[in-house]
C-alpha cells in the first residue's frame, strides 16, 4: 500500500509480488502467461507440501481446472490436495495481480482498523470473498532451460535451521538445485577475489574442507 505510487509511475498491466526469503528457480513469463491466459485477477504459485509441514504456509483448494475456492493461512488441519491425501497445496506466497485489483483490495483492506495488512491473512480472502478469480499456478510446470524433469526445488529459507539446510542442499554430488546449469545461469555480484587458499601442512595447522563450497578469498588454516 505504501508503494502504490511506484506502481502508479509505471503504469503496469499486472505487478508480480514475490517473497524475498525463499530460494528456488522460476520463470515468471511462464506464470504471467498463464495468468493472463486463466483471465484471472490474482494468480498465486502453488507447492505440494506434505500434509505435517504445511501449517506453516497458506494452504489452497482448487477445483479441476486449478481455480482458488478457499485459502486458509497456516491451518492446524491443512486440506489435502483432492485425490493426494498426504499433500496439501501450499502457497508460496508469490503473486501475480491484475493492477486495477492489486489497487481496488489495498486500498479497502488499507481502510480496515482490525486488519494485519497481510496478503495471506487478510488481502486473498477479501479477494476471494469478493468474487474475483484467483489462480493457483503449478510451480511443477515452470520451464527452466537445462533442466530435466519438474521443477521442484523450493526451500523457505525463514528460520536458521532451514536455512542451514539449504546450504547443506548444494553441497551434495548431485544437488537437486544446480548452480551449474549454464543454460539458466545464476547472476551473482562481480568480486575480482584472491583464489581460496589453504595454508600449512603440518598436522595441528592443516585446513581441510569437507563437502563444502569456498569462495573466492578464503583462507583456511588449522580448520576443518
Amino acid at each position: 500500500y505504501q508503494n502504490i505510487h511506484l506502481i502508479d509511475n509505471n503504469a503496469a498491466d499486472v505487478v508480480a509480488i514475490f517473497s524475498g526469503d525463499h530460494i528456488y528457480k522460476m520463470d515468471i513469463s511462464h506464470m504471467i502467461d498463464q495468468h493472463l491466459e486463466a483471465g484471472a485477477d490474482v494468480s498465486i504459485a502453488a507447492y505440494p507440501t506434505p500434509l505435517k509441514d504445511a501449517t506453516r504456509f497458506g494452504v489452497l483448494q482448487v477445483d479441476k481446472n486449478l481455480q482458488i475456492t478457499e485459502f486458509q493461512e497456516k491451518p492446524a488441519k491443512p486440506n489435502p490436495i483432492p485425490n493426494r491425501s498426504t499433500h496439501a497445496l501450499a502457497s508460496m506466497g508469490n503473486y501475480i495481480f491484475n493492477t486495477d485489483v492489486l489497487i481496488e483490495l489495498l486500498n479497502r483492506d488499507a481502510a480496515l482498523e482490525n486488519s494485519e495488512h497481510d496478503f495471506g491473512k487478510n488481502v486473498l480472502p477479501m479477494a476471494l470473498a469478493d468474487g474475483y478469480k484467483l489462480q493457483a499456478y503449478d510451480f511443477a510446470q515452470n520451464p527452466i532451460p537445462g533442466q530435466t524433469g519438474p521443477n521442484t526445488y523450493w526451500r523457505d529459507v525463514g528460520t536458521i535451521d532451514s536455512y542451514w539446510e539449504a546450504n547443506m542442499d548444494l553441497v551434495a554430488v548431485k544437488p537437486e538445485f544446480d548452480l551449474y546449469n549454464n543454460d539458466w545461469p545464476l547472476r551473482t555480484s562481480s568480486e575480482f577475489s584472491p583464489p581460496a587458499k589453504f595454508v600449512h601442512e603440518s598436522p595441528e595447522r592443516r585446513g581441510q574442507a569437507l563437502n563444502s563450497l569456498i569462495a573466492g578469498g578464503v583462507i583456511i588454516s588449522g580448520g576443518t
